[in-house]
């Protein structure tokens, strides 16, 4: 199926269709909903968005945790307990 088919039977634009199938933009589970639809490929294509979705989410999470994992790990400046930040980070706090 073409990407023009497609964009006229989901009701988005060709150019919108490129861009979620390149990753350039994403789109949400309705569309993927008539996509799966339109090509009928229901349980298939929905099942992929499904694992797709749980690892976007996860890694944004675990992005997140990165950074406050960083922010926490540089005592504030100007500080006047530096020395016990240290001692909690040689502890292993955060960890």
């Amino acid at each position: 199926m073409t990407q023009e088919r497609l964009a006229l039977l989901v009701r988005r634009s060709r150019s919108s269709i490129a861009n979620i199938e390149v990753g350039r933009q994403v789109a949400p589970r309705e569309f993927w909903m008539a996509c799966a639809v339109a090509l009928g490929c229901e349980g298939a294509l929905l099942a992929a968005w499904g694992r797709t979705d749980a690892l976007a989410r996860r890694l944004r999470e675990q992005k997140k945790e990165a950074q406050i994992r960083q922010i926490l790990a540089q005592p504030p400046s100007g500080c006047v307990c530096r020395e016990l930040h240290r001692l909690l980070a040689e502890s292993g706090w955060p960890s």
